[in-house]
């Protein structure tokens, strides 16, 4: 007991450590509310741990430490070497280089957001992405909300509130994140009512499922996962038939949204924005920053009196987008309309990018690798995924670069490579550390080089 008291005694106060110079230096890089915060919890820990408290100075290099790894674990720069295009715990779609350009020229300054130029009279904030939209898709209107699961619930808070919207069995899927179709109806105030069976549904189900208080049909898109085998799909044509008929509306949750014909990537046809939205839906809905390969967003497209009743319901306030989000979106439609979008685009750009590529990115990786002595070094051909809950059958063919170590482990390196700055994020495939030259970007060759160099030095 004596002991345990003696060593608490050893650590100092907070005041004092607050004084030190070096100490001082952490304040300015990283501010002192934060640099208190890891002070206080740093001592917090050791005051219950049975570790041994360290020196002074090994104290406050802990607390150097400590604030580099809260910097390192902000929103900010990372390797994507795990050849997940889509990857969304790394921030799904990299923006193009002309949103950073517009972005640091406009959102630094005061901007046309809720004004026009011509009359100084205030305007629909979605007035001008509204207008690219219509001409791109030629459509009668469109709306943006901040996501694409808004866009589906405030479609259903609008059109069936209190009503039976009925659904295919199998397209009541589930995202990442714990996102479930099911709950999104509920919380909207509509009903859900399941139609068919887990793997076969047809036309004739929804037309005797309908009653007196069926307020809509809905397709949703099965981004994430296929079925095979004995199947019988619904189809977006006999749902926009069954609405004609019964003058019920038809609605489509085209969930990723591929903005042209995705050639040599799936088996299926991958349904696209201009052929959900002449479907005869009166309204069709997906995510930016998915195969849009833009922002975060969710696009709803369709029938002008549909897009003005959603328009006008209260909860479009809540789920509206900023201004960041409306410049990022403009630029990326332009890029469709006026650019190449599979030069411009990052995603597409890294999904279309061809072997000859992909191996001089790959061969440069290896070499500068084999420089690094202790360090075992292969090419392997492997796959790429789309990611992101999109185009599940796609497998692109990638080179990857494996290394490894006899004595460090993959997971040890991977971890090392993870707390990186910037933070670089691999597979382990068959014991060893793997880089996915594909969704590795041509700067991040020499970050991956120095990274692995310092690992295999360091230790």
């Amino acid at each position: 007991m004596a002991n345990a008291r003696s060593q608490l005694q050893k650590i100092p106060q907070v005041d004092k450590l607050l004084r030190d110079e070096k100490v001082s230096k952490l304040i300015i890089k990283y501010g002192r509310q934060i640099t208190l915060e890891i002070i206080r919890s740093t001592i917090d820990a050791l005051k219950k741990s049975a570790d041994t408290i360290p020196d002074y100075d090994s104290l406050i290099e802990r607390i150097g430490e400590y604030l580099k790894k809260w910097e390192l674990h902000s929103y900010s720069r990372v390797v994507n070497a795990t050849g997940v295009v889509l990857h969304t715990g790394l921030g799904r779609a990299p923006y193009a280089e002309k949103i950073a350009e517009r972005v640091k020229k406009n959102l630094t300054r005061y901007s046309l957001l809720e004004i026009s130029p011509h009359t100084g009279n205030r305007i629909k904030r979605e007035t001008h992405i509204e207008a690219l939209l219509k001409i791109w898709t030629g459509v009668e209107a469109g709306l943006v909300v901040n996501n694409n699961a808004a866009a589906t619930f405030i479609i259903l808070n609008t059109f069936a509130r209190g009503k039976n919207v009925l659904v295919a069995r199998s397209h009541l899927v589930e995202i990442g994140g714990s996102y479930r179709l099911p709950d999104i109806l509920q919380a909207s105030g509509a009903i859900l009512k399941e139609v068919g069976t887990t793997n076969r549904t047809y036309v004739d189900d929804f037309e005797k499922a309908i009653d007196s208080n069926t307020g809509l049909l809905l397709y949703v898109h099965k981004s994430n996962f296929i079925q095979k085998g004995y199947i019988k799909e619904i189809t977006m044509k006999e749902l926009a038939g069954l609405s004609s008929k019964t003058k019920i509306p038809f609605v489509i949750d085209l969930g990723s949204g591929a903005p042209f014909i995705l050639d040599g990537l799936s088996q299926h046809h991958e349904t696209t924005i201009v052929e959900s939205i002449n479907s005869g839906a009166i309204v069709s809905c997906f995510s930016a920053d998915k195969l849009l390969g833009s922002c975060q967003g969710g696009v709803i497209l369709g029938k002008k009196d549909a897009i003005e009743k959603i328009r006008k319901n209260p909860i479009y306030r809540a789920v509206r987008p900023d201004k960041f989000t409306l410049l990022a979106l403009e630029e990326t439609i332009k890029i469709y309309l006026n650019g190449n979008p599979k030069e411009e685009i990052p995603i597409y750009k890294m999904i279309y990018q061809t072997d000859e590529s992909l191996k001089s990115k790959a061969d440069r990786l290896k070499e500068g690798l084999s420089k690094i002595k202790g360090l075992k070094v292969l090419l392997k051909d492997e796959f790429s995924e789309i990611g992101g809950g999109s185009l599940p059958e796609a497998k692109l063919k990638t080179f990857l670069i494996a290394i490894s170590s006899d004595k460090l482990s993959e997971e040890r390196i991977a971890g090392e490579l993870r707390a990186n700055n910037p933070p670089i994020f691999s597979r382990i495939i068959d014991g060893q550390v793997s880089f996915d030259v594909r969704t590795i970007f041509e700067d991040d060759i020499e970050v991956i080089e120095k990274a692995v160099k310092f690992i295999i030095r360091h230790d």
